[in-house]
């Protein structure tokens, strides 16, 4: 469930060499064929934006979900915000997390995901001598408050975490909990970013019957926007574009059992989720 770029959706490119961009001044060993295929040294990346499951990653290519925006984007709130570790929700075949490794050498990195370990990935973290920066944590549900604040405590011990992004189920009661989980845990100017948000209102399969019964991930964005326009002491701005949305916040004091229900106001009216 991934569109093409933070920005919006689009169809996978032809198979081409990409013209000179700025995507390759992201990193000195970066070689980009075209959106779907590039390389970093001799660690080959393939993007999939679509039959996920037909896709595995290898000793000779990494599989990735989202292309190389993603991260231009991510680059820019890295050096911005001077953020140092990162708490990723969702590894699926590894590609995001090895990114994020070889792109921003200096973060630390957690990732989190239900799956069974992998053992390709883990002997790509081996192979590029980046196990002591990054942490897979497998076999934790991203709802399971006591797994994942272990995994974040294993990883960064009493640190507070600089960054969130969750591209794990895309569920909103799954999703929401992870926020009232890990946003507490976020320091002061630390930024919560939830992809594919706007899944619900996608044309195509997402609005057949099989996904009528699942309450949209956009109810989360909703909340979030009553959030900020209660609470300006917890949330200095909400970031929302058609790929990803972004909570930055500016609660510098701890905040202890955080419950996004009680943290903003509704004039006393339920939440109807769509």
């Amino acid at each position: 469930m991934k569109s093409g770029s933070p920005n919006g959706r689009e169809k996978r490119s032809p198979r081409r060499r990409a013209p000179a961009t700025g995507l390759e001044a992201m990193h000195p060993d970066l070689r980009v064929f075209s959106l779907s295929e590039f390389a970093i040294g001799d660690t080959r990346f393939r993007v999939v934006n679509q039959d996920f499951d037909k896709y595995k990653t290898t000793a000779d290519e990494v599989i990735v979900l989202k292309d190389l925006r993603w991260f231009e984007y991510y680059g820019e709130l890295i050096r911005e915000r001077n953020l140092r570790n990162l708490v990723e929700l969702g590894i699926f075949e590894g590609g995001s997390t090895l990114l994020f490794a070889l792109l921003f050498e200096e973060l630390q990195i957690a990732a989190i995901d239900w799956q069974q370990p992998n053992p390709v990935v883990l002997n790509h973290l081996a192979r590029l001598g980046i196990e002591d920066r990054v942490s897979l944590f497998y076999r934790v549900s991203q709802d399971d408050r006591e797994a994942v604040e272990r995994a974040v405590s294993a990883k960064f011990g009493g640190a507070p975490i600089d960054m969130v992004v969750d591209d794990a189920s895309h569920a909103y009661r799954l999703s929401r909990a992870s926020f009232e989980i890990l946003f507490p845990h976020l320091r002061h100017r630390g930024v919560y970013v939830v992809e594919d948000w706007a899944w619900a209102h996608w044309a195509g399969g997402f609005q057949t019957e099989q996904w009528l019964d699942q309450p949209a991930l956009s109810n989360l964005a909703f909340e979030w926007t009553m959030l900020l326009g209660s609470r300006y002491d917890i949330l200095e701005r909400v970031d929302i574009r058609s790929g990803t949305i972004a909570a930055f916040k500016s609660a510098s004091q701890p905040l202890p059992d955080f419950r996004l229900s009680d943290a903003y106001l509704m004039r006393g009216k339920p939440l109807p989720l769509i």
